[in-house]
């Protein structure tokens, strides 16, 4: 077996740096990675690194790998629905919205005064408007 040379000493201790401090993967890196053709690509360059470098240092390469690929899986993404997931099981509860107009709409539209098509100022008819009591069972009037 021949001895590493300085930049495969130099590699390794970026390797190790980088398992040993465990900093996250950077993001711009982590949204690339963390898809299928990512963690392929990924693999497949660590297992080409394997085969030309010194052995211990493409099985630390290996190791590397693993923790670049496990460290760019986002959580929440697995848990957590998109947003157009959310709309898309929210749209089912919500069946009222499939009537534009509802028999509440219709009724309070009946029972408000009409002036030219649309609703009449209330304030106009205030004066015309005198409360009658109903029944006042035998209590004086005020």
């Amino acid at each position: 077996m021949r001895p590493p040379t300085n930049a495969e000493l130099g590699l390794g201790a970026v390797f190790v740096l980088y398992l040993c401090l465990g900093g996250p993967t950077p993001p711009e890196l982590a949204q690339y990675v963390d898809t299928i053709a990512g963690k392929l690509l990924t693999v497949a360059l660590f297992l080409s690194l394997a085969v030309s470098v010194h052995p211990a240092l493409g099985v630390l390469g290996l190791i590397v790998a693993g923790v670049i690929i496990a460290r760019s899986v986002n959580p929440l993404d697995k848990y957590l629905p998109s947003e157009a997931r959310k709309m898309e099981q929210m749209g089912g509860l919500n069946w009222y919205q499939q009537f534009p107009y509802t028999l509440e709409e219709e009724q309070v539209a009946s029972w408000t005064p009409q002036h030219n098509g649309g609703v009449a100022s209330w304030f106009s008819d205030m004066d015309a408007a005198k409360p009658l009591p109903d029944n006042i069972h035998g209590a004086a009037a005020i």
